[in-house]
């Protein structure tokens, strides 16, 4: 449960005793980046099998991939799907029937049991969205909890779920102002409570999931709202009821983020956001402890990319892997590495709309280096496709046993352990610090 055990002066005045030190180091010390991905597993949604994927996969130990569509077949309001480890066709597992949820665009999280939780942004009770659970051998989600407006509504967000098995999550409307909440879903209650509403200044709008601490502070971004109404990245304190905004966009550094973030073993924030930067195209940015500004690492230019809408991954060297909806060869977007030392994305892969166009989802990685994910359009009907991606001179990536699912969908306090990042990207990170502090 939410219980306050710790001041939001204590954790402002840890944050603010937090190192801060340049990035110069970063990009002078910067590994080089891989020469590109192959297509090695490619799949066209039919839509019976399901249609429009906006939702990155989730792994599970066994290797197998879980992920959902918004669309599916007739008289359904999206799927929920599996590829089976060493396949490449989605197997449909459950449909939304509205009652039930309807138009899912999040991320899963799967627990030890192999049970599957997520959001829908509409159907339930009220129309406006809901939790629901998956259990391992069902054909039915149910419904863990309906939104109703007053504690949120209409997420497009996934879940973080805790050790106890509580669930937390965004909104993007809904709330005490209409702009969206924090919410938690207690286990075994059925009933969500807003931690917090957005009101405009603290942000507006979230469409991407939480991260947690092993504090249980949680972070997150909002598409709009802030000291310009471009966009935030904020922080919930374990147990206050109001978001502190960690730092506002303002173009320069990007603005309207979409995705969530990834946050690193010394508390540095990295993420994407849909525009902005150099050239209007979207940017990578970084907010590190106690520095309340976003650092600008890179932006998008068209041909490695532009519009990214989703979170970054890393491997254990601190490379960034991510997509972006459009830009690349075919303007069908891209999937790019940003190398460690690197102020600028490289291409590894172009969509084609034959193999998949406008990727609305992150990628997940498997402990050889290969890469998983779902385009929205493209393939043979047009409605989406499944994709796999190796490295294309078969070398294998440096990847944690267990670093197989994106950020929020791990449970604390073993995420951050998960999340591969050893020595030389822990390096990097305090370069990229090193090259903010020293730009002030």
């Amino acid at each position: 449960m939410w219980n306050a055990d710790r001041s939001i002066g204590d954790r402002a005045r840890a944050r603010a005793a937090g190192p801060i030190v340049a990035l110069a180091a970063w990009l002078a010390g910067g590994l080089t980046a891989s020469a590109g991905y192959a297509l090695t597993g490619l799949a066209s949604f039919q839509g019976d099998n399901g249609a429009n994927s906006y939702a990155a996969l989730v792994r599970d130990a066994a290797g197998n991939l879980y992920g959902t569509t918004s669309g599916g077949p007739v008289n359904s309001f999206g799927t929920i799907f599996e590829v089976v480890a060493g396949t490449s066709t989605p197997i449909v597992l459950a449909k939304f029937n509205g009652a039930n949820g309807a138009n899912p665009f999040s991320e899963l999280v799967v627990d030890a049991a192999g049970n599957l939780y997520g959001t829908t942004v509409f159907g339930g009770a009220s129309g406006s969205g809901t939790v629901f659970e998956l259990a391992a051998g069902s054909n039915t989600p149910t419904v863990l909890a309906s939104f109703n407006g007053t504690n949120g509504a209409n997420s497009y967000a996934g879940l973080v779920r805790d050790a106890a098995g509580n669930l937390f999550g965004t909104t993007s409307a809904g709330g005490a102002n209409g702009f969206g909440t924090i919410f938690e879903l207690a286990a075994g209650s059925s009933t969500p409570t807003a931690l917090a509403s957005f009101d405009g200044a603290h942000g507006n709008s979230s469409f991407a999931a939480l991260v947690r601490d092993a504090e249980g502070n949680l972070y997150g971004t909002t598409a709009f709202g802030g000291a310009k109404d471009l966009g935030t990245v904020f922080e919930l304190a374990h147990g206050a009821s109001t978001p502190t905004v960690l730092a506002s966009f303002d173009r320069f550094h990007g603005n309207t983020p979409f995705a969530a973030l990834y946050r690193d073993a010394e508390g540095n924030l990295f993420g994407t956001t849909s525009a902005g930067g150099a050239n209007g195209l979207g940017t990578i940015f970084m907010v590190s402890p106690g520095l309340n500004t976003p650092i600008f690492i890179a932006s998008f230019d068209g041909a490695n990319g532009r519009t990214p809408y989703t979170n970054l991954l890393a491997d254990a060297s601190g490379n960034l892997f991510g997509t972006t909806t459009g830009g690349g060869a075919n303007d069908r977007g891209t999937v790019f590495e940003l190398a460690l030392g690197s102020d600028t994305p490289t291409t590894l892969f172009s969509f084609d709309f034959k193999n998949g166009a406008y990727p609305l989802s992150g990628l997940v990685m498997d402990p050889a280096g290969h890469l998983y994910g779902t385009t929205s359009n493209g393939g043979s009907l047009g409605v989406g496709t499944f994709y796999a991606l190796s490295p294309s001179h078969g070398e294998n990536l440096s990847v944690r046993p267990g670093y197989v699912v994106s950020p929020s969908a791990v449970p604390e306090p073993s995420a951050w352990l998960l999340l591969g990042i050893g020595g030389a990207a822990l390096a990097g990170r305090s370069a990229w610090r090193k090259r903010a502090a020293s730009a002030r």
